[in-house]
């Protein structure tokens, strides 16, 4: 209880104690804190997932972090290193380990994200679009249902199309719309605000 009332006082050590706190790779039996997987930091860290945003948080906190290349590290020791960062650096480390707690559902929306991306104005589309290796984790009925969505009923694709054939389209449709290629406004439309149905607005229609 004295060092936690002594704690209390002093901002400096507080600011390490939460970096240490935050930090995914630092063990603690001093500090009551458990660190989940993250599984979308996971995901985005795959070989198969492409993101300019997630590279860009990566770059920033490789200059910060003091044990970036450690597997994990202990919470004294932890301590101590990050005491030696300067105020300002340490207050940067402190706002990306906030934002890489951050996680989400992969398969259904995930309400406070929804809320932080509604409240932020946020537009997953600026930064992202569906790829050939994104689609590729799909299975061929839901690609040929997308491909319907989008295109409409006569532009169906036939039972025989292989997958390959499938992503290899839908990856060519979306890269056309983004790159401004397709004649058909429309439809550059409907694939440029296209999102999956986790990350959509409750009122939102793909048609719309």
């Amino acid at each position: 209880m004295a060092v936690r009332e002594a704690v209390l006082k002093d901002t400096g050590v507080r600011k390490r104690l939460l970096a240490v706190i935050l930090h995914e790779k630092v063990h603690s039996e001093a500090i009551a804190v458990r660190h989940d997987a993250n599984a979308v930091t996971l995901h985005a860290g795959g070989k198969d997932f492409s993101s300019t945003v997630f590279d860009g948080l990566r770059e920033k906190r490789m200059k910060l972090d003091p044990f970036q290349q450690e597997y994990f590290c202990e919470d004294r020791l932890a301590y101590e290193r990050i005491g030696k960062l300067s105020a300002s650096k340490l207050d940067a480390l402190i706002d990306l380990l906030i934002v890489d707690c951050i996680t989400a559902h992969m398969q259904r929306r995930t309400e406070l994200v929804h809320h932080l991306a509604t409240e932020l104005k946020v537009n997953v589309r600026e930064c992202w679009r569906p790829d050939a290796s994104w689609f590729s984790g799909f299975q061929k009925i839901q690609l040929a249902h997308l491909i319907t969505e989008l295109k409409g009923a006569l532009h169906a694709p036939p039972p025989e199309k292989k997958k390959s054939e499938l992503v290899e389209v839908l990856a060519k449709l979306f890269a056309d719309a983004a790159e401004g290629k397709l004649d058909d406004r429309q439809l550059a439309g409907r694939a440029n605000s296209w999102l999956p149905a986790n990350l959509r607005q409750e009122e939102t229609r793909a048609d719309s």
